[in-house]
Order: structure tokens, then sequence, then C-alpha cells
């Protein structure tokens, strides 16, 4: 048996976690790291999650990508056919349609939550492009939320890199959080996967962490800075000169209210590029509502006066 938990999130998202249970042991996929994967490191609690979530049976995870709500069995005969009915909009007691749009868009709702759910064991497994993942997930269309963590996963490569291109191509996402923290990817990959979001007509939000891949900086990602629809964007990434500077000009014309950078200096960055990017910072404490800016605890780059100058700048936001 297989049960999917929901919980709502104030009136728009839905978490889930999938549980069943395998050689008499419960077995769990969470919509995000529990306190068990916590309570090693916090740090690392994607790796312990993953490491918790090894375990699932692969059976449920093919029968989960493929599930039919026509074909699915309830408890009760009658529940079923409520349920087919509800959500093909005819009488409850009505014997239910064969097809429906309706069955459809649930069908491709639910397998799209067993896609996104499992796509970090099935890349660690090897069996991501078995599964056609990436085709299940496309088919979500009425997907607008796409968390997926993958940090620090020794076999996420450039196909699974293609398959994540292939879905947001596909699914009209309003919000994407990406983690690819300690993986292989090469910069050229990232180049294209940032085309491919800047392309995104309806993403409002964006997460991406970029840390400790090497060669992966700033600079590969300046493609979504031709986007102006972004109004939160939090980056952890490398940052260089370059970068830095299609970064200022980008917030001196965007919508962008929420900012979160984690950076990572280069060595071509000085105290130079650091202060215009805090002057575009300080240009926008009209239309900035929240600002997070991390730097390593040894930073030489961002000095105790720029610091004091933008803290002054943004006083008012």
């Amino acid at each position: 048996a297989t049960v999917c938990r929901m919980k709502r999130q104030g009136d728009v998202e839905l978490m889930f976690d999938i549980a069943t249970v395998s050689d008499g042991e419960a077995r769990f996929l969470t919509d995000g790291a529990v306190l068990e994967d916590c309570s090693i490191d916090s740090f690392s609690a994607a790796f312990w999650k993953s490491r918790r979530e090894a375990a699932f049976p692969l059976e449920v995870i093919a029968a989960g990508l493929k599930v039919d709500i026509v074909t699915s069995r309830a408890t009760q005969e009658d529940d079923r056919r409520h349920i087919l009915n509800a959500i093909a909009g005819q009488p409850l007691e009505n014997e239910p349609l064969l097809s429906h749009d309706k069955y459809l868009e649930v069908n491709a709702f639910l397998r799209g939550v067993f896609a996104a759910a499992t796509w970090r064991q099935a890349v660690d497994r090897k069996i991501a492009k078995q599964q056609d993942l990436s085709n299940v997930l496309a088919n979500d269309v009425g997907r607008r939320h796409l968390e997926l963590d993958f940090s620090f996963s020794a076999e996420f490569g450039s196909d699974d890199l293609q398959g994540l291109a292939h879905v947001l191509e596909h699914v009209p996402l309003l919000a994407l959080s990406l983690n690819l923290r300690g993986t292989a990817i090469e910069p050229l990959q990232v180049q294209n996967l940032a085309c491919v979001i800047s392309s995104m007509s309806s993403l409002t939000t964006l997460e991406l962490n970029l840390s400790h891949c090497e060669g992966v900086n700033l600079d590969h990602l300046v493609d979504i800075f031709t986007y102006g629809h972004l109004s939160e964007l939090s980056l952890h990434v490398a940052c260089t000169a370059n970068g830095l500077s299609h970064l200022a000009s980008w917030l001196g014309c965007s919508r962008c209210r929420v900012l979160h950078l984690t950076a990572m200096w280069s060595d071509d960055v000085t105290k130079h590029e650091v202060q215009k990017l805090f002057a575009s910072l300080a240009g926008c404490k009209d239309s900035l509502q929240k600002l997070s800016l991390d730097t390593p605890d040894d930073d030489a780059v961002v000095t105790v006066d720029c610091w004091n100058e933008l803290e002054a700048a943004m006083a008012t936001l």
C-alpha cells in the first residue's frame, strides 16, 4: 500500500509525503527534509535525506509514475465512484465516465508528484532516463512550483540537466528552486540552463544554488539578467567582476523585490566592483523589499566601509 499525505501551505502550495511498507519497514519520500535529516548535520540535510530515502522500493516509484485514477481501486467502490464523478463534475451516484479530460489532468498531476519526489533517488540509482522522469514531469503542465535538490549527487550529469531543461521548457512555472551544489556540472551546461530559464515568461521566483561547482560562476548566468520579470532572486554562486557588473545593471532596470546573494568572490573581484553592486542596490531601495547578502567570513573585498555605506543607503528598506 502507498499513502500520499498532503498539507496545505496557506492557500496555494501543497506538500506531499509518500509512504509505503517494504520488508516490514516503513519507507518515506518526504517533501523536504525532516528533523531526522537535520539532526546529524543541518548543513548537509539534503545528503542525509537522500540516504534515508535510498531504501524506498523501486516498484512503488514505477507504479506511481504510471498511476491512473480510472483503474485505481478504493477501499469502498462507492468512494471510487464518488471521487471520479467529483473530478469529472458529474452527479456523485452516476456510473463514472470511462474517460474525461479532467482524469488526464489529475493523472498528470499525480505522476508529476511522484516524478518530482523521486528524481533525486532515480539519479543516484542511475535510472532517471529509464523511468522517463523528464517527460512525466513535463506533462504536468498545471504545476506552478518546482523544487529539486541534487546537491552533492555524484551521479547527476548532462543527461539529467537536459531532462531538467526539457521540463522547464514545457511547464509554465511561477517558482523554481534548484540546488545543484557540489555536482559535476560544467560551465557550458549552466549557460544552456540559464538560457532556458531566461525564456520562462511566467517565472517570478528563482532560487539557484551552484556553489562548489568547479569552474561555474556568475558569468555563466548572465542570460538570466536579460529577463525582467523576476521579483524574487536567490543565488548561491561564485562571483566574478563581469558577473557582478551584469547583476548590477540588471538590478537597475528589473522588478526585483527580494534579492538573496551568497557570494564567493573570484580573484578578479575588487572593491570597485562590489561598490558598483552596492550602488545599484542602494538605487533600488524604493523597489527592493528584502535584501540578504552573504559573503565569506574571511572576506577581504567587502570592507566595513562598504557595508556601512550600503546600510546607510538601505536604511529605509
